[in-house]
């Protein structure tokens, strides 16, 4: 799916699920010194009140994307 808007927006996401499903926790203080929650909060500047959060690739890189970012609501 193309995600709709935000840091990644325009690319191709390849959905793995709810990062509580891949990632283990879907609280992202949890989840804080992991290479895609860095990348996360430094390119998304996400927040807690962002959740859903989801964990998929883009060109089979790892990337946690917003439900609001992805689907654009």
């Amino acid at each position: 799916m193309i995600v709709k808007q935000g840091y990644a927006r325009g690319f191709e996401f390849e959905r793995e699920g709810l990062i509580a499903e891949v990632l283990g926790s879907d609280q992202l203080v949890d989840l804080d010194g992991l290479p895609v929650m860095i990348q996360a909060m430094a390119l998304g500047a996400y927040e807690q009140s962002d959740e859903p959060f989801y964990y998929g690739k883009i060109n089979h890189l790892g990337y946690i994307i917003s439900h609001r970012d992805l689907y654009g609501e």
